[in-house]
């Protein structure tokens, strides 16, 4: 998290492979957009490149964003000047559509036996540390969302994991889990999000990506 002055004197930057995450948090966000939330309780250097500091006192919180711009204004921090490492956005990844593939004998076979696994096709995913999940009824939404995606969405050569998401979450918001199997009326499901559905999507074995530029 940190790299007191003292540390730095004793081992130079270009001796450690590890960069201290307080010279990584601005620029995260400023870069790439994501916000970081840190309970800390033992080291003020995070005033410097925080943009709100909360106390919690008698388990009430408090702003002291103010105070906390004032300490470390009046207390310089014992890191020394920091040097913001610049953060490049991280490259997108367009899934192979031909790769991922449920057929067993000719004929699609998607099974969610149990809440932590799929079978899709020969290829078991699994969900085992996908927290989020909750219910079975996720489950067998996600195996019908991956085959509906395969067939569906990753036959465009172009579509990158990022815009496959939002278009099944815009599917699923116009005509809901039907749509999934629009010939059958399926009512043992239960909508996931987007992140578990990538987490399946990301734990399939036989996936290929090809990763390009972020525009």
């Amino acid at each position: 998290m940190i790299r007191d002055k003292r540390m730095q004197m004793l081992v130079a930057s270009h001796l450690e492979p590890i960069t201290p995450f307080l010279f990584k948090v601005r620029d995260i966000y400023e870069s790439v957009g994501v916000s970081s939330i840190l309970v800390i309780g033992g080291c003020g250097d995070y005033f410097d490149v925080a943009d709100v500091v909360i106390s919690l006192e008698s388990y009430r919180p408090t702003e002291v964003t103010a105070r906390a711009k004032a300490i470390a204004a009046e207390v310089p921090s014992s890191l020394g000047d920091l040097e913001p490492l610049k953060m490049s956005r991280p490259r997108s990844r367009v899934p192979d559509g031909a790769s991922m593939s449920a057929a067993v004998d000719g004929r699609d076979k998607v099974t969610a036996r149990t809440r932590e696994a799929i079978d899709f096709g020969d290829m078991r995913v699994d969900l085992t540390a996908v927290q989020q999940l909750v219910e079975h009824s996720q489950t067998r939404a996600i195996a019908e969302v991956l085959l509906y995606a395969s067939a569906r969405h990753m036959t465009d050569p172009g579509v990158t994991v990022r815009d496959l998401l939002r278009r099944i979450d815009s599917d699923l918001d116009e005509q809901g889990l039907d749509v999934l199997k629009p010939t059958w009326r399926l009512g043992n499901l239960s909508r996931p999000r987007p992140l578990e559905i990538a987490a399946a999507l990301n734990r399939y074995r036989g996936l290929r990506v090809r990763q390009v530029d972020p525009e």
